[in-house]
């Protein structure tokens, strides 16, 4: 029995409504102050510091001024009449709304994502991503927005100039492997991550190998793993990584790390 739009939206309504609640300071951070402050005083190791410091924020600057000139440089601009939208599923990404925590959630229809805005559970500056898109955008950049979800657009100028990289994507070939599944990943670690995805054709302790980012050659890798929980409703799976490569951990870490700058 399909599950109607309201219906599915509601089973997520626990999980955004997590976003609104700021998470602590974590300890992560805190060791980070205390590494910086106790370099500071090192006076044998200062000026390599610095260099090193310098030479972080010169690469963080370049990657966003790349990003952001790959952005400008992009085709037209974005319209939900380019895309199927009896067939395509986007997802979502929440916090930047909403001054909270980020969380990716979905897939959804665009009728699902019609019923989540009438609900105020997302909003015009919410992003989404679909795998026909290149970056995650705010919903309110769409030029027939207003026309669609009869909202007007509070899309500054600003707001038009934002935008978020491409997330993780995971490909792998399934069953008689003439078909490839998609999946969004979140909650990616060294340990394994979980996988949002339309429908998911497996179950529980099965084994199988995932193409993730194989787009981006900075952050790609393959890795085996076991399937250790399937998410409500089959929209995806949670995935533990089974000898992971040590260019696969390298990977990783780089991402995790320029998620955190």
């Amino acid at each position: 029995t399909e599950i109607e739009p309201e219906e599915e939206v509601n089973l997520i309504e626990d999980d955004i409504e997590e976003d609104f609640v700021e998470e602590p300071e974590s300890s992560d951070d805190t060791h980070e102050v205390e590494a910086v402050e106790e370099a500071h005083f090192e006076n044998d190791n200062e000026d390599q510091n610095e260099i090193e410091l310098a030479s972080d924020i010169e690469s963080e600057t370049d990657e966003v001024e790349m990003i952001q000139e790959d952005l400008e440089d992009s085709d037209e601009p974005l319209k939900f009449s380019d895309f199927n939208l009896n067939e395509e599923k986007f997802y979502i990404k929440t916090g930047s709304d909403r001054g909270a925590a980020s969380g990716e959630y979905g897939p959804f229809s665009f009728d699902q994502l019609k019923t989540l805005l009438k609900q105020k559970r997302i909003n015009d500056l919410t992003l989404i991503f679909s795998m026909n898109m290149k970056h995650w955008a705010p919903i309110g950049i769409f030029e027939d927005f207003e026309t669609l979800f009869m909202v007007k657009t509070t899309v500054s100028d600003d707001d038009r100039r934002q935008f978020q990289r491409k997330p993780f994507v995971a490909r792998m070939l399934y069953a008689n492997k003439n078909e490839v599944f998609e999946g969004l990943c979140r909650d990616l670690s060294v340990g394994g991550m979980q996988v949002l995805m339309d429908h998911f054709p497996g179950g529980t302790g099965e084994q199988i190998s995932l193409n993730v980012h194989p787009e981006n050659s900075e952050h790609h890798f393959v890795a085996d793993g076991k399937v250790v929980r399937i998410l409500e409703g089959k929209k995806g799976f949670s995935f533990r990584f089974i000898n992971l490569s040590e260019e696969a951990k390298s990977s990783i870490e780089n991402y995790i790390a320029s998620e955190e700058n």
